[in-house]
């Protein structure tokens, strides 16, 4: 396995990053990875069309030698970070095969100096421990666009249990963040992301994950998680008066994310049921079947496979809402 611009041999680690008008944090993140300790990555970027200067500062940082870096070029748009997640992914086993490990970075956060390192350092620990498709992820500090301090962990900030594993909890709601994740080879291999629409790329790896392998968590911020104006995904405090107003003026969007959540459940199901154990797969039939019954078996069936969320505000509006 080479590197396609040098013949060099490629690094133990690709990290795909997906950009969208990303210029005004774009280099403070770019920066944050030249700092890290373990620079044993290959960083793949594409920019999902950009109107500002985001692509100029890409070209810019691969020109120089400051990090390993290749930007795919190709002109393809998909509007959507979860689609141009998985389109790099798809792209990098094309131009160089497999990678032994594999991570996601956002545009806007910064990596703590030791992210990869420490993150790697867990990994290798629990393949020797487990063999088998491993996810490893992390908690994140939630900062405002300055820096400041929000919330020391955004885990317990928005109420989310990362010990929580098993499938039928995780197919209502995920608890593993994208931009902390490091999965290795034997989950990459697993991954099927053909045919299926997923709520998000994250939480599909961390369902198949569930499936297939082991979920490791390890237990500390990586990440300075930057909440601004134009994020994609954020950070909202769960235990507070403002997030049950956003999802009670909402419910729109609140009916639509539990729709996909089944319609997900639907996909698993269909690609990967054949090779799901018994109860695995009577799981993901009774969840996706949810809105094929009516409201009141909907809720019958919430509760008898505990096909809930992570805070109990959250239940109460699931059992509600679903």
């Amino acid at each position: 396995m080479t590197n396609d611009n040098n013949n060099q041999p490629l690094p133990q680690i690709l990290i795909c990053m997906a950009t969208y008008n990303g210029e005004r944090y774009l280099e403070q993140q770019l920066e944050s990875l030249c700092r890290q300790t373990c620079q044993d990555f290959l960083l793949f970027v594409h920019d999902d069309g950009s109107t500002d200067n985001t692509g100029d500062i890409l070209k810019a940082w691969e020109r120089s030698d400051k990090l390993n870096m290749v930007v795919l070029d190709d002109g393809l748009c998909f509007h959507a970070s979860s689609k141009n997640f998985v389109h790099l992914l798809s792209q990098a086993e094309k131009r160089w095969g497999e990678f032994p490990y594999y991570m996601f970075c956002d545009q806007d956060d910064i990596w703590k100096d030791d992210k990869i390192a420490v993150t790697l350092k867990r990994m290798k620990k629990a393949e020797k421990k487990y063999k088998q498709p491993i996810l490893v992820h992390t908690d994140l500090e939630v900062v405002d666009s300055d820096l400041h301090s929000i919330a020391p962990s955004y885990l317990k900030y928005r109420s989310i249990n990362p010990c929580i594993k098993k499938l039928n909890r995780l197919l209502i709601q995920n608890n593993v963040t994208g931009c902390t994740m490091m999965w290795n080879q034997k989950l990459n291999q697993v991954l099927n992301w053909k045919n299926v629409k997923p709520a998000m790329h994250d939480w599909w790896i961390t369902l198949i994950a569930s499936l297939f392998g082991q979920i490791v968590f390890l237990d500390r911020t990586t990440i300075l998680y930057r909440q601004h104006e134009d994020n994609v995904v954020g950070a909202t405090k769960v235990k507070s008066i403002s997030f049950v107003i956003y999802r009670l003026s909402n419910l729109q969007y609140v009916r639509m994310k539990f729709r996909q959540a089944v319609q997900q459940a639907g996909d698993l199901l269909k690609i990967y049921g054949p090779t799901c154990d018994k109860e695995e797969k009577m799981l993901l039939r009774q969840f996706s079947r949810l809105y094929d019954v009516n409201k009141f078996k909907r809720t019958y069936l919430v509760v008898k496979y505990k096909f809930f969320k992570q805070s109990l505000i959250q239940i109460v509006g699931e059992l509600l809402f679903i």
